[in-house]
């Protein structure tokens, strides 16, 4: 069933509040400015000699990049949602390619974590964020700075928890690849709003900061390997101290501290003064001010007045004004304040810029309210620019949203139409699903010079391509307008703009509507020149498209008395040219095309009664074929739809549709349920509605959408299209919190399930402190969640976020079906509701424990074959299985002589040949990480078809781990030739022995794109064996982001939406995607059993692909790894000293013998010992033979390095 989404541009500096039924909200376009600034830096981003601004609020980061006399829209930095909140950021080229990146702490889900945002000179734009780290506990400050003095920024932070607070360091090794963190010093409190500075002139950098609840002081840095050892304390402890700045005020080349001290009540607050004298003490602790009537915002030091001292200036929450703050060289202190600007800044003044020429004189001040960018000019004390500093901000609404296809793709782009002091129409691709780039993919903007209605768009010719006309204001009066149009040129390529000549009739033009009124493919204006609160009637004409109008344009009277917002254009007499509606006054007026050009006299359809026209919307709402009218009134309840019954006067029969809401103001048509009949969508001030078309030209009472207060509904403008590839089409609703405060907007997506669809979501929180599960507690991945109804059961699986599922419009029980830890027990047992359908319900489930345990796990899983000269991929896992945060030392061995590492999704502690190391400091309880590994194996003879390489790896916690088996792992993959991409694998092999059929089976799904387009979407049906046990199902890995649904406890299917797979041939390593997962057998499975396994996948509207069949059979004498009984392993070979050994049976005596044939090592009565010491040995070729207990005997080749 396809789907409907509901698209809302809401101008909201809030989030609107909706009660939902059959629609689901999700948000696809979000404006930047819903949240103040609370941080921005000028600085030059992309090395262009401009400067630019960089700018943060609660919910991410932007930036505008800067022309010298204007600012680019803003563009992301990245894409935070509601949940992440952006606490700290800091600037610096990091990797010496002369732009500025950025490193950022954020806080996602109640986790922090750090982020690397690395500019990119070819693009133009940030990359995606780079996870760097995740500290314990708490952020506090963060910022960049050379620490080891070697010419590459390092990244300086502190976290912790209670108790255990530290200052971290992340060491730039040279290419923007930071080191694990090194603690550097540890505090017993949080250390916030760290700066640098060189306090004593030595030659290096003090670390300044907040140390909560004890005062503002420094790190003395003492140089390597220490650095900072001893705290020492400036300003006096307290549990209130905000920002501070450090500059040189006394210009004695010595930095002072300017501190901010709140408090619980107001006589608390102050601004205060450190002066430094020279560098050996911080002098006395002197107020600036008090502060009592506001609370600071931001603060920035500059030398407002050129006198060569800094100066102070500040913005508060309190005031109507910012304060400056002159330093004054006769008293060695600050000026009283020096409050300038008004109400513009009352409590809006988060933020805000100095800025200077190239000389480093004073211009000017950029302030950052909610959702302004002021440019205050200090010499004359004046706004310049009506308040705005050139710069396109959120501030002005969309007056229209349209969806066309503008570079002839296939599907609908958006481009939003903005009023403001500078209109412009902005450019978002769609990429064929309905899914815009945001701020950060613009492709053009277009000044379109105060266009008194929005843009239309239409063909100029027979060229296949959407160009677009407006109405361009001629500066001499709001109704003197002339009109133009841009051509599309094709690939978003558009012509200058170019004016129609109409002076022969009109001087000016008022309103402009287009449509191909003669069939010819192009289109044809109508246009008018008078307004309706003139006392003259409007006068229509009608101009033909001649040669894109470059032939005679002569406009024809249609109408000299058609007043009305709307022209709609349907062909409602049959005939196969389009008509003319007007909604006139109080009137619903047709026009007849005689398609030559000419128009019959004005016929009048229908007359209301107490109330003008206020909407008309055309279409066929009897599914008779013909088209209907549908309108509503200004003044009244109810809608009016004319029936066509036979395409004449007569054959119009009005009807009534009752029941509506007052403040009737946007219809539109659409089958919102996918019966085959139109129904109706009323929008207003409040509520979005819809009224089921019943098949017998009757209507539905009003059915809720949406619902809110008048102001957080409030329609601009409604059109419907269709956006993505599914139908039906979408509504498209431009609407504002305010009409009197065309605040910052969103665009909203409501998307329609039908009837039988109704939500549940949930978490499985373990109750981390045994206080009861709030949201505090860390969320439990991999439990399934199984919702049973009389239909069937579906079953889904939480993450770390929680977990999502639809259930139908019955009795629905939902309970936890597996996953949860057997030492844990959840509740409630279950959930049981009765849904009626557009429901939507939570249901969480708490789970306790009265175990301390500590459980690590590793896991390795071949993402991809091992073929000789081929790249080769990985997943390498670790766990924390346990109950306490744990600190996971891992390490990974490889045959270095067959394979050499390429990458690694995170940046090894230790990276030699033939070993790889990792850290992962305090693992929080039921945390996983995943290591992403890509290898080169070599070329033959080195790696040859049938070799088989040995991988293993441990990691290491506690000594009381409950479960050491877990805690290390074996593998041995083959060298094979060509293999089929889209496949299934059992690692275990086709022969388990019946002993262990009590373990798990892990399966391996590839696939890729062998086709010759992308596949938009890729799903995955994968049939569960009778003999295996479905509640014990894991998910250990998939190569992209998708959706596990289990369908009636027997079929496993993986849905990968908008996965955009690239097709081999365009790009083959991004082709491949995988599944990896585990399963248990059934606790009653016997010798001989066989299990199997295939699966069906499907890329896009394709045909499934049926991979090969795995079987395994439980077996009582089961063949050694890869098949070969006499395998005796030696690793890591090639070794330098230490060799560990594997075989069949137990080794018992082990001998090294040279090329000569000479033995040179040996060891004998070695039962149980399973690791040898060769490092006594010289570099070079050996031949291990082992003896075991049976007395069979193996040669293998041993390299010693």
């Amino acid at each position: 069933m396809g789907r409907i989404v509901l698209l809302i541009c809401f101008v909201l500096c809030s989030a609107a509040s909706f009660a939902q039924t059959l629609f689901e909200e999700n948000t696809i376009l979000e404006s930047v400015y819903s949240a103040p600034y609370t941080d921005a830096d000028e600085v030059d981003i992309n090395n262009d000699g401009i400067k630019d601004i960089f700018a943060s609020n609660q919910i991410g980061m932007v930036y505008y990049l800067g022309n010298g006399t204007a600012y680019d829209y803003p563009k992301d930095v990245g894409r935070y949602t509601e949940l992440f909140y952006n606490l700290d950021y800091s600037l610096a080229d990091i990797d010496l390619d002369g732009d500025i990146d950025a490193v950022s702490s954020i806080v996602e889900y109640e986790f922090p974590i750090i982020n690397l945002h690395k500019f990119n000179a070819t693009t133009n734009s940030y990359d995606e964020p780079v996870f760097l780290e995740l500290p314990v506990g708490e952020l506090g400050g963060i910022l960049f700075h050379d620490l080891d003095a070697d010419g590459f920024v390092d990244i300086i932070y502190s976290s912790g928890s209670a108790g255990t607070y530290g200052l971290y360091w992340m060491r730039n090794n040279g290419a923007a690849d930071f080191e694990a963190p090194v603690l550097l010093y540890e505090s017993a409190e949080l250390l916030l709003y760290i700066k640098m500075a060189d306090y004593d002139l030595d030659g290096d950098s003090e670390l300044f900061g907040v140390l909560r609840g004890g005062g503002i002081g420094f790190l003395d840095n003492t140089g390597a390997p220490d650095y900072y050892s001893t705290y020492f304390q400036i300003a006096p402890p307290s549990d209130f101290y905000g920002p501070f700045e450090l500059s040189d005020f006394d210009a004695d080349s010595y930095p002072d501290l300017i501190g901010y001290a709140d408090g619980v009540n107001a006589s608390e607050r102050e601004l205060f003064y450190h002066r430094n004298l020279s560098g050996a003490d911080w002098g006395v602790h002197l107020t600036i001010d008090s502060l009592n009537d506001r609370r600071l915002r931001t603060m920035t030091v500059e030398d407002i007045d050129q006198d060569g001292y800094m100066d102070i200036l500040m913005s508060g929450g309190l005031g109507d004004s910012l304060l400056w703050f002159r330093y004054e060289e006769s008293s060695g202190g600050f000026s009283s304040r020096i409050p300038f600007g008004d109400d513009y800044y009352n409590q809006t003044a988060y933020v805000f810029l100095v800025r200077t020429n190239d000389s480093g004189s004073f211009q000017d001040l950029l302030a950052f309210p909610t959702d302004k960018i002021y440019n205050y000019d200090l010499a004359s004390e004046n706004l310049v620019g009506n308040g705005f500093f050139d710069i396109p901000l959120g501030n002005w609404y969309y007056i229209d949203v349209q969806y066309i296809d503008l570079d002839n793709d296939g599907d609908l782009d958006m481009l939003p139409s903005r009023a403001a002091a500078t209109p412009y129409v902005v450019i978002y691709e769609n990429d064929g699903l309905g899914n815009f780039p945001e701020y950060g993919n613009i492709l053009t903007d277009y000044n379109f010079n105060r266009p008194v209605r929005a843009p239309l768009y239409g063909a100029l010719n027979g060229d296949d391509l959407i160009d677009i006309f407006y109405l361009r204001d001629d500066d001499d009066g709001f109704m003197n307008s002339t009109v133009a149009y841009i051509q599309n040129l094709g690939d978003l390529n558009l012509s200058t703009p170019q004016e129609l000549d109409l002076t022969a009739v009109l001087d000016d033009v008022y309103d402009l509507f287009i449509h191909d009124m003669d069939n010819d493919g192009d289109v044809d204006l109508f246009v008018n020149n008078v307004h309706s609160s003139t006392a003259v009637d409007p006068v229509w004409y009608y101009v033909e498209n001649i040669d894109s109008f470059t032939g005679p344009v002569t406009p024809v009277l249609v109408c000299d008395n058609c007043e009305g917002d709307e022209m709609k254009f349907a062909d409602l007499d049959n005939d196969g040219f389009d008509d003319l509606i007007f909604g006139h006054e109080q009137q619903v007026v047709w026009i007849k095309n005689n398609g030559d050009g000419s128009f019959e006299p004005q016929e009048i359809l229908a007359e209301t009664i107490g109330g003008l026209i206020r909407h008309l919307e055309v279409g066929d709402l009897s599914g008779d074929g013909n088209t209907d009218i549908l309108y509503s009134q200004w003044s009244t309840e109810n809608i009016y739809w004319l029936q066509n019954t036979d395409g004449t006067t007569e054959g119009f029969s009005l009807e009534e549709i009752p029941q509506g809401y007052t403040g009737r103001r946007y219809l539109k048509i659409l089958d919102v349920n996918l019966d085959g009949l139109n129904d109706i969508v009323s929008i207003r001030s409040g509520a979005m509605v819809w009224y089921e078309n019943l098949g017998d030209s009757s209507f539905s009472l009003a059915q809720s959408i949406a619902t809110g207060d008048s102001e957080e509904l409030w329609p601009l403008h409604v059109t419907v299209a269709n956006i993505d590839e599914f139908s039906p089409p979408e509504i498209i609703i431009t609407s504002i919190e305010d009409p009197a405060l065309y605040r910052n907007q969103n665009i909203r997506t409501y998307s329609y399930f039908g009837f039988d669809y109704n939500e549940i979501q949930g978490k499985v929180a373990f109750d981390y402190n045994a206080d009861g599960c709030d949201s505090g507690d860390p969320n439990i991945p991999d439990v399934l969640i199984r919702s049973e109804y009389s239909s069937g059961s579906q079953t889904v699986i939480s993450s770390d976020l929680g977990y999502i599922m639809s259930v139908p419009s019955e009795d629905v029980t939902t309970a936890i079906a597996g996953g949860l830890p057997e030492f844990m027990t959840a509740t409630p047992d279950e959930y049981s509701y009765t849904f009626g359908g557009g429901e939507f319900v939570n249901a969480d489930f708490c789970a306790v424990t009265d175990l301390i345990l500590d459980d690590l796990s590793i896991d390795f899983i071949p993402t991809s074959g091992l073929r000789p000269g081929r790249m080769a991929s990985y997943l390498l896992r670790v766990s924390n299985n346990g109950t306490t945060a744990q600190d996971a030392s891992v390490s990974l061995n490889y045959a270095a002589a067959d394979l050499s590492l390429v990458s690694s999704s995170v940046a090894p502690t230790l990276d030699t040949p033939g070993m790889l190391e990792f850290e992962f400091p305090s693992l929080l309880p039921f945390q996983s990480v995943s290591i992403r590994l890509r290898f080169q194996a070599e070329e033959p003879p080195e790696v040859v078809l049938g070799d088989v390489l040995e991988f293993s790896g441990d990691v290491i916690g506690t000594e009381s781990d409950a479960t050491p088996e877990n805690n290390s792992f074996e593998f041995f993959q083959e060298a094979t030739d060509s293999y089929d991409p889209n496949d299934i694998q059992v690692l275990e092999g086709p022969e388990v022995h019946i002993d262990n059929a009590g373990d798990y089976l892990n399966y391996i799904i590839r696939f890729q794109n062998l086709g010759n387009a992308e596949a938009i979407d890729v799903s995955v049906e994968n049939a569960i064996d009778p003999n295996l046990d479905w509640t014990t199902f894991k998910l250990m890995g998939m190569s992209h982001s998708g959706a596990v649904t289990i369908e009636n406890d027997n079929l496993l299917h993986f849905e990968f939406d908008n996965i955009n797979l690239p097709y081999a041939e365009a790009d083959e390593p991004g082709s491949n995607g995988y599944i990896a997962y585990r399963i248990k057998p059934k606790a009653d499975v016997e010798l001989g059993d066989v299990i199997s396994n295939v699966a069906d996948i499907f890329f896009d509207f394709n045909p499934a692909i049926t991979t090969n069949t795995v079987t395994t059979t439980f077996v009582q004498d089961q063949a050694g790894p890869m098949g070969n009984t006499d395998a005796v392993r030696l690793f890591p070979n090639p070794s330098m000293g230490v060799v560990n050994l594997r075989g069949p049976d137990l080794i018992v005596q082990l001998q090294l013998f040279n090329q000569l044939g000479q033995v040179v090592w040996q060891l004998s009565d070695m039962e149980g010992i399973t690791v040898a010491d060769i490092s006594s040995l010289a570099p070079g070729i050996y031949f291990a033979e082992t003896v075991d207990r049976s007395g069979d005997r193996r040669i293998v080749k041993l390299i010693r390095q």
